[in-house]
């Protein structure tokens, strides 16, 4: 398998595996009190699929911001504190400006796949408003 297809495969399924792992406890855990009653199973749907939806996309966007280089700066500022302390007193970076740039260059080589985490989290955003409708349609009945 390429190296391009093993890093998309894996991306596939650690979105689908972050998924379920928030799924699964949020649902079970409004679900087993009531003994599963159809309302709050649908209810509980809607709650377990938001809460992964709203993990995967937050981190997706939480990702996109840091590659922005929104950060940049206080990353060198923790990366200047920590070489303040070396015993041979050299200085990876000279200034803010190239550390910068350094980033910009790694950041060109090294692009994540985030379209998996955005169709998952989408797709669970949308069976999350579905649920959420049906438990409010089934209760007004």
């Amino acid at each position: 398998m390429l190296p391009r297809a093993k890093k998309v495969l894996l991306n596939w399924i650690i979105a689908s595996l972050l998924l379920t792992i928030i799924f699964i406890p949020v649902f079970l855990a409004n679900s087993i009190p009531s003994g599963f009653d159809k309302y709050i199973v649908l209810r509980s749907l809607g709650d377990a699929f938001f809460a992964g939806a709203a993990a995967t996309l937050l981190g997706t966007v939480l990702i996109l911001i840091g590659r922005s280089g929104l950060f940049d700066t206080a990353a060198f500022g923790f990366v200047v504190f920590g070489e303040n302390f070396r015993k041979d007193g050299k200085h990876k970076y000279k200034d803010a400006y190239e550390y910068k740039t350094r980033q910009i260059e790694r950041r060109n080589v090294n692009k994540p796949f985030l379209l998996p985490y955005l169709i998952i989290g989408s797709s669970a955003l949308v069976l999350a408003v579905i649920f959420t409708v049906l438990s409010f349609l089934l209760i007004s009945k």
